[in-house]
């Protein structure tokens, strides 16, 4: 993975099972795709010509059973330690885009 790619997980009942699809998408692909899908018009000449993604998709639903899981940690607890690392991210202004010096920021993240 890099900063130019991406993967989609497409979770639909019309989806093909067991199947790995390598063709190069774009996000327009992905938003034209669901376009046809709601039988909504492009928004712009670019989606009406991005890529569809067929091939992830077949003619007849799959049914199948979902199981959600149920998560084991408190999902609202927050992680209240002290480090420097924490304490150097209280310090971040935040008010003023771009003011912050982008290496710290990623050395804290």
């Amino acid at each position: 993975m890099d900063a130019y790619r991406s993967t989609i997980y497409i979770a639909v009942g019309f989806v093909k099972r067991n199947f790995v699809e390598n063709s190069m998408y774009s996000t327009l692909s992905m938003l034209r795709t669901i376009e046809l899908i709601l039988e909504m018009p492009p928004i712009t000449k670019y989606d009406a010509a991005a890529l569809l993604m067929f091939y992830c998709f077949q003619e007849k639903v799959l049914p199948s059973n979902f199981l959600a899981i149920t998560p084991t940690i408190n999902l609202i607890e927050k992680n209240i330690a002290s480090n420097y690392w924490q304490q150097k991210s209280d310090n971040i202004n935040f008010v003023k885009e771009d003011a912050l010096d982008d290496n710290e920021l990623n050395k804290i993240l």
